[in-house]
């Protein structure tokens, strides 16, 4: 699994393929801060690409709902689509923060993991 390399986003902002890389044909993993997001783009005429992170909990504490349960998180990115996707960390991330993605095809898939800067 790979570890993807977060593209800090300031007020000028930045072209969001200049932070993405070939999937990993075994994942990819980032740290997540609640800030950071995956994009996972499909720029092939290949079957669309279904992504699943992983969830690391089987309950979840959400603020005025109390504890609920969790599920991974599966989506499907057409060819010729960009996905942006906001994980949250308290349900899908590991003990170090990092979450996990795997894809069920990585021909012409890029990804890379996104922050928002602080003010």
């Amino acid at each position: 699994m790979a570890l993807l390399t977060v593209t800090e986003l300031g007020q000028a902002g930045a072209k969001t393929a200049t932070g993405l890389v070939a999937a990993a044909s075994a994942g990819d993993q980032f740290p997540n801060d609640e800030r950071t997001w995956l994009v996972v783009a499909n720029g092939g005429g290949v079957n669309p690409c279904v992504v699943t992170i992983p969830k690391t909990r089987d309950t979840a504490d959400m603020s005025g709902f109390g504890s609920l349960g969790v599920d991974d998180i599966t989506f499907s990115v057409p060819f010729g689509e960009t996905w942006h996707v906001r994980v949250p960390v308290a349900s899908h991330g590991d003990s170090a923060g990092r979450v996990r993605a795997t894809y069920s095809q990585v021909v012409s898939v890029t990804v890379g993991a996104f922050r928002l800067a602080r003010n």
